[in-house]
């Protein structure tokens, strides 16, 4: 290793200059060649990714996100005012998309608002300040205004459950409906008629869903529906305890 390589190497960050001096080359050579352009020779390109790893340069995300238009970050904004928004599995959640995303060296750009007029300027902001270029959108509505507004920008999301429309949608989803429906036959192949259902709020489309399913189990099993046993509240813990008493 030669001595300007270890002199840059003892420094906190290893910039563009510090690639050029060590190759005897410009500034815009090394930085075409880092990001592949057709101008500057195979050879080149290859000599100067290598020096690249020997010296552990590596591009600020800024600056990239600048020059190319894209931050290769997924943008996730949490609402802190939904009763359990902070779900126990939250974490797990998390743990699995900063993973994948890793895996494509990408990021995960996490943001907090209070309410769905916030939800929507935040999503604005990041979109604006290129710290994100999609997004995963959780606790889908049955028709979601976030949804609205990504497609009106023309900026790509997954949702992570369903809308009432779900077509040109990526989305991912367990099937609540029908857990639902075999979760009632299960009860009453245990001999129970008398069954109740305790649901989230309606503005959620896995709740018309859920509903849905309870209905038709119901219907499967040839019992009729008895409204006062049909209850809807906050999902948390407290809410849920409260309407089974």
């Amino acid at each position: 290793m030669d001595t300007d390589t270890r002199a840059v190497e003892r420094r906190s960050r290893v910039t563009i200059s510090d690639l050029a001096d060590a190759l005897g080359l410009t500034k815009g050579t090394v930085s075409r060649a880092l990001n592949g352009y057709s101008d500057i020779s195979a050879s080149t390109r290859q000599r100067v990714r290598r020096k690249a790893e020997v010296m552990g340069y590596r591009p600020l995300a800024q600056a990239q996100a600048i020059r190319t238009g894209r931050s290769r970050a997924l943008g996730l904004v949490l609402q802190t005012d939904i009763p359990g928004a902070q779900r126990p599995f939250l974490s797990d959640f998390l743990a699995g998309v900063t993973t994948a995303a890793s895996e494509e060296s990408w990021t995960l750009t996490v943001a907090t608002s209070a309410g769905e007029a916030e939800m929507l300027a935040t999503l604005e902001r990041l979109i604006d300040e290129r710290k994100a270029d999609g997004f995963i959108l959780p606790r889908t509505g049955t028709h979601d205004a976030r949804m609205r507004l990504l497609r009106s920008l023309n900026v790509p999301f997954v949702l992570y459950g369903r809308v009432a429309d779900p077509d040109g949608c990526a989305w991912y989803d367990i099937l609540g409906e029908e857990a639902m429906r075999e979760a009632v036959l299960r009860l009453v192949s245990h001999g129970h008629r008398r069954i109740g259902f305790i649901n989230g709020g309606m503005e959620y489309n896995f709740s018309g869903l859920r509903e849905e399913g309870f209905r038709q189990g119901m219907a499967d099993a040839g019992l009729d529906l008895q409204a006062d046993l049909m209850l809807s509240g906050a999902m948390t813990r407290e809410a849920g305890s409260a309407l089974t008493r």
